[in-house]
C-alpha cells in the first residue's frame, strides 16, 4: 500500500514529483511512468543548459570582427519573434520550465545579436531603438494583460516563421552552392535539441501545437544539415565547425534568411571585410 507520507524533496522537486519520489524511494516501486517523467525532466534541463551559451560564439565573432557581414537582419528578427512567441505561450500556459526554458536564454542572446547587427549595419541610435521597441513588446507578451488566444495565434505563426526562415536559408545555400558560415555543430545541436523536444513535449505538455512546432523545426534543421554535408568541400562553402574553448561545446550561431535580405556590415575602417573570423 502506498505511503501517505510526503517527503520533503527540495532541489529534487525540479526532477521528480512528490508522488514519484514516494513510489521510487519510500514504497520501493519501480513504475515506468515515473521513470519516463524523470528522463524527460533530465533531458529538458540538459537542453536548457546547452542553450545558455549556444549563441555566445556568434556574439563574440561579431564583436571581434567589428562586423556583422553576411548576417540577415530579417532572418534574425524572424527567429527572435519565433522563440519569443514560444516563451510567452509556454509561460502563459504554465508549462513546466523544463519544457521551454531554453526559449528564455535564446531570446536574450538573440536580442543581443539583433542589437549588434543593427549597430554595425546602421548606427548606435537605431540599434537602441530596435532593442528598446522589442524589449517593450516582449514585456507586453509576458504580461497577464495579453489574451491567451492572441498568444495561441502567435504560437501558431511560429511554425510558419521557422519554416520560412530556414527554407530561405536553404534556398540561399542552393543558389550559392555552399553554406557559407553555417556551423555544422550548431545546426546539428539544433536538430538534436528539437528532436528531443518532441519527446519531452509529448510527456510534459501534450500540447499539439508545441509538438508540431518541434517536428517542423527538426525537419527544416535536417535540410540544412544535409546541405552542409553535401557542400562540405564545395567552392562556396566556408563552414566553420570550430568550437570556442571557453564555451565547452557551444557552437557558432546560425545566420538565417535569404541573401536578398543579407546585411553586409563593416565598421568605418572596413575591419573584417572579406575576412573569415574564427
Amino acid at each position: 500500500m502506498s505511503s501517505a507520507k510526503q517527503v520533503p524533496i527540495s532541489w529534487l522537486d525540479y526532477f521528480i514529483t512528490p508522488k514519484c519520489y514516494n513510489k521510487l524511494f519510500v514504497d520501493r516501486q519501480l513504475e515506468s511512468e515515473c521513470l519516463k517523467a524523470i528522463i524527460s525532466k533530465f533531458l529538458g534541463y540538459l537542453i536548457i543548459l546547452g542553450s545558455i551559451l549556444v549563441k555566445v560564439p556568434q556574439i563574440l565573432k561579431i564583436v571581434k570582427a567589428n562586423s556583422a557581414e553576411g548576417l540577415s537582419l530579417v532572418g534574425i528578427v524572424l527567429e527572435l519573434i519565433a522563440v519569443s512567441g514560444t516563451l510567452a505561450y509556454s509561460y502563459a500556459n504554465n508549462f513546466p520550465f523544463s519544457s521551454y526554458g531554453e526559449a528564455a536564454f535564446m531570446t536574450f542572446q538573440q536580442i543581443i545579436i539583433m542589437y549588434l547587427v543593427v549597430l554595425y549595419g546602421q548606427n548606435f541610435r537605431t540599434a537602441v531603438i530596435y532593442t528598446s521597441v522589442y524589449g517593450v513588446a516582449l514585456g507586453y507578451l509576458m504580461s497577464p494583460q495579453v489574451p491567451l488566444h492572441l498568444l495561441t495565434l502567435l504560437q501558431a505563426s511560429v511554425v510558419a516563421l521557422i519554416v520560412f526562415s530556414r527554407l530561405s536559408q536553404a534556398l540561399t545555400n542552393y543558389q550559392n552552392s555552399g553554406t557559407g558560415q553555417l556551423s555544422f555543430v550548431t545546426v546539428f545541436l539544433q536538430f538534436a535539441g528539437s528532436s528531443v523536444r518532441i519527446l519531452t513535449s509529448l510527456h510534459e505538455t501534450g500540447d499539439p501545437m508545441t509538438i508540431f512546432m518541434f517536428v517542423m523545426s527538426s525537419f527544416t534543421n535536417a535540410i540544412l544539415l544535409g546541405q552542409i554535408i553535401k557542400y562540405w568541400n564545395g567552392p562556396g562553402n566556408n563552414t566553420n565547425v570550430a568550437v570556442v574553448g571557453c564555451v565547452d561545446g557551444a557552437a557558432d550561431g546560425v545566420a538565417i534568411g535569404g541573401d536578398s535580405h543579407s546585411v553586409g556590415v563593416n565598421n568605418n575602417n572596413n575591419k573584417g571585410k572579406g575576412k573569415k573570423v574564427n
